[in-house]
This record gives C-alpha cells, sequence and structure tokens, in this order.
C-alpha cells in the first residue's frame, strides 16, 4: 500500500509533462480504382458526326470512358500538448502528498505495534522461565522433603496424614509446574513467529526476567510528547489535510484550462489513377507529399456540470471535518492509554518491592516451620501452609516484574518513541521493500 501511494503521488506530479501522442488520421492503405463511363445517349451524335469513324476516333471515345488506378496512402499524424495553466492540478499534487504521508504513518504505527507485540512476547517467556525456575526448586524440595516424612513414618515419627499431606503439596507443584512448561512451549512459538524464524529455529531469552529500562519523565511530559508524536494522530490528520485538498481540486475544476497545443501532420501517396484501359500505367505513377504544422494556445472551460464537482467536492470537506472529528477521539483514547500505562508502572514498581520483598519472607517461614516441625513443636500443616505461600509469592513477583516491562513497552508505544536501534533497522527494512518493488 506504501509503495502504491508513492506511485500515485509520482503519477499526479507527472501531470505537469507534456503529452506527446502519434496517430494515423487515415490508416495506410493500397487503393484500387476502375471508372467506366458509357456515354449511350450520345452514341447518335457521334455517328451521325463521324458517319465512317476511322480506328483512332472510337478508341479516343472508349479511352473517355474507361480507366484506372491504383494509389498507396499515408497520413500520419503528431500532436504535443501541454497543460500550462491547470487549476486542479496542484491540489491533487498535494492531496497525494498528505495521502502518501498517512500511509507512511500508518507504517510506523504498525511497525510499532509490532514491535510491542514482539517485546511483551519476549518478556512473557521470561516470566514463565522464572516460574518454571522457581517450582522447579520447590518440587525438588517438597520431595526431598516427602522422603524424609516417608522414612519418618516407618520407624513411627510421622503418621500417614503427614505424608499425604505433603505427597499433595507435591502433586500440586507438578501441576503448575507442567502448566507453566506447556505455557512455555507456546509462548516460545508465538515469539519465534513474531521475529519470523526458520521452522527449525526456536526464539530463547538469554537473559533471566529482570526490571527491564526505566521511564523518567512525568505525567504531563509524556501525554504532551504522545499528542505531539503519535502517528495514528498525524495520520488522521493527514488524511484530513488529503481530503481537503481533493474538494479543493474539484471546485477548480469549474474554472479554465490552458494548454499549448502543436499539431504536426504528412499526407503522401504514391500511384496513379484516371489511366484508360487501354494505355500504359507505367507512366503515370506520380508521388505527393503534403508537410502540414500547427501551434495554438487551446483553452477548455466547462461552465456548468450540473453541480456534480461542487457536490463531490463537499463530499471531500465533509470527509476532512470527519477526519479531524475521529482525531480528537483517537487523542482521548492515546491520553487514557499513557495514563494507564504511567499508572501500571508506577503500581509496578511498589509490586516489585513488596513481592520481592514477600517472596524472601516466605522462604524464611517456610524454613523456620520445617524446622520447628523436626523438632515436634509445628505440625505438617503449617510446613505445607508455609510451602504454598512461597508458591504464591513467587508467582506475584514474577507478575510484577512482567507488568512493570510491559508498562515500559507501552509507554515506548503509546508515546512513538522508539527503542534503541530500532528506528535505523526500520528504515532499511522501507529501503528493502523500495527496492524489492522496483526490481
Amino acid at each position: 500500500m506504501l509503495q502504491a501511494r508513492e506511485w500515485k503521488l509520482i503519477a499526479s506530479q507527472r501531470a505537469w509533462y507534456p503529452q506527446i501522442s502519434i496517430t494515423n488520421l487515415q490508416s495506410p492503405s493500397y487503393t484500387w480504382t476502375s471508372f467506366i463511363r458509357d456515354e449511350y445517349g450520345n452514341a447518335g451524335e457521334f455517328y451521325s458526326q463521324n458517319p465512317k469513324p476511322n480506328s483512332k476516333a472510337r478508341a479516343d471515345r472508349s479511352q473517355n470512358r474507361a480507366s484506372s488506378g491504383q494509389r498507396f496512402i499515408f497520413n500520419p499524424n503528431i500532436k504535443v500538448a501541454w497543460r500550462f495553466l491547470d487549476p486542479s492540478r496542484q491540489p491533487s499534487i498535494n492531496a497525494q502528498e498528505a495521502s502518501l504521508r498517512q500511509q507512511q504513518y500508518i507504517f510506523l504505527s504498525s511497525a510499532r505495534s509490532l514491535i510491542l507485540e514482539i517485546q511483551k512476547s519476549y518478556f512473557r517467556v521470561q516470566s514463565t522461565a522464572q516460574l518454571i525456575s522457581s517450582f522447579q526448586k520447590i518440587y525438588t524440595n517438597n520431595r526431598i522433603e516427602l522422603e524424609t516424612i516417608e522414612a519418618r513414618k516407618e520407624i513411627g515419627m510421622a503418621t500417614v496424614l503427614e505424608v499425604e499431606q505433603i505427597r499433595s503439596q507435591l502433586f500440586t507443584n507438578l501441576s503448575q509446574l507442567i502448566g507453566y512448561t506447556r505455557n512455555y512451549i507456546t509462548e516460545t512459538a508465538e515469539l519465534s513467529e513474531l521475529i519470523a524464524l526458520s521452522p527449525d529455529a526456536i526464539a530463547i531469552p538469554s537473559e533471566p526476567a529482570a526490571p527491564f529500562g526505566a521511564w523518567s519523565k512525568p505525567l504531563e511530559d509524556t501525554i504532551v510528547e504522545a499528542i505531539s508524536q503519535r502517528e495514528e494522530l498525524l495520520a488522521a490528520l493527514a488524511q484530513a489535510e488529503s481530503s481537503k485538498w481533493l474538494g479543493v481540486s474539484e471546485m477548480r475544476r469549474y474554472l479554465p484550462v490552458f494548454s499549448l497545443a502543436g499539431n504536426g501532420s504528412l499526407t503522401g501517396t504514391n500511384g496513379y489513377q484516371e489511366v484508360p484501359l487501354s494505355n500504359d500505367p507505367g507512366t503515370s505513377y506520380q508521388a505527393s507529399r503534403n508537410w502540414s504544422t500547427s501551434i495554438a494556445i487551446e483553452f477548455e472551460w466547462q461552465l456548468f456540470d450540473g453541480g456534480i464537482k461542487a457536490a463531490n467536492a463537499q463530499s471531500s470537506f465533509a470527509n476532512s471535518r470527519g477526519y479531524l472529528a475521529d482525531k480528537t477521539i483517537k487523542e482521548n483514547e492515546v491520553i487514557r492509554q499513557v495514563r494507564a500505562s504511567y499508572g501500571q508502572l508506577l503500581t509496578a514498581k511498589v509490586a516489585i518491592e513488596s513481592s520481592r520483598q514477600g517472596y524472601q519472607s516466605a522462604q524464611l517461614a517456610e524454613q523456620a516451620a520445617k524446622a520447628r516441625y523436626e523438632v515436634g513443636v509445628e505440625n505438617i500443616t503449617t510446613v505445607v501452609q508455609a510451602t504454598a505461600r512461597v508458591s504464591q509469592t513467587s508467582v506475584q513477583l514474577a507478575d510484577s516484574i512482567l507488568n512493570h516491562n510491559n508498562a515500559i513497552a507501552d509507554l515506548y508505544r503509546y508515546t512513538s518513541t522508539w527503542p534503541s536501534d530500532t528506528k535505523g533497522k526500520v528504515d532499511q527494512r522501507l529501503m528493502n521493500m523500495r527496492e524489492e518493488g522496483n526490481q
């Protein structure tokens, strides 16, 4: 679509060039003619004047009424016309330029959306990998704990209830681990699809999950930046401008158009005509050439068309006003997106610290519960609850890091700010697309 708009702009700009056409006013052709005239009405008068006509008189009378012809005719014509004054031409070019800018903004918006999808997919894989690592440790610890309690049960120091409570917790952790592993497989496949990897490759993050990036601008500055840079808003403005220029172009079609026109033609014949049948046409062949040229200033002025162009112009003006109204709606949406992402970032920062402290406290509580159970001052239920709390806080920590990273990515997207080293790659992709289109 972007290349199509570029070529439409080029086509409208080429309306400034003169137009040259070559035509045949008459197609090249051979013509054969035969003409016979029988003057039977004056036969009596001829013989009355020539009672005994000789052979020459009879031949002369025959030649006067029978002849033939053969000619080759060609008539090429060349015309050069240049509309040096066309009031609707420049508005049409302006409309195409605005339409091209709109498509460029739409392309950049699509590129930003794709980058956001890749970033969020990458962060999800990181978060799931973190959960798998955490639950693998929890599962390993629970399995060791189960083996210990089963050994104690053999010597009568633990009950069946205690063993089965630990076993139930172990299978719960295993089910969660299987679920996160399944999610990891799906998410890595999605990430590989987004970055267009080959079928035999898979995308795996090389870094563990951690808070990514920072946003130092205050909220009001962030909103102002988003409104001034967001491609969706700029595309709406460009679309409104394009419709406005289309309306101006339609109205200017009521004005006269002046052209400088030059014509040149050549008429050529070769052959013979009206040669008596009894004569040899070889001595009657002749060729003729006729050149003619003209130059003039022409104009075309449609004074009235029933108001069709005026109605089309008003339709374009109405579309322009509609696009401006859509731009206002989109602006409110942009503000909402920025506010929501900014608030999510602030809460995620607090949540990371809170969940990290909660995770550390849950681990200490689990260790204390197990130690107290070993010495007989706590029951197994406390140990199971402490282990469940470690699982919950590990999920909360992973979610808070994921929310933080998503909020940063959203702010980059909603303010139309390119991540580092991304703008150059997008420009390179545009250049490659143009080269592919020109091949």
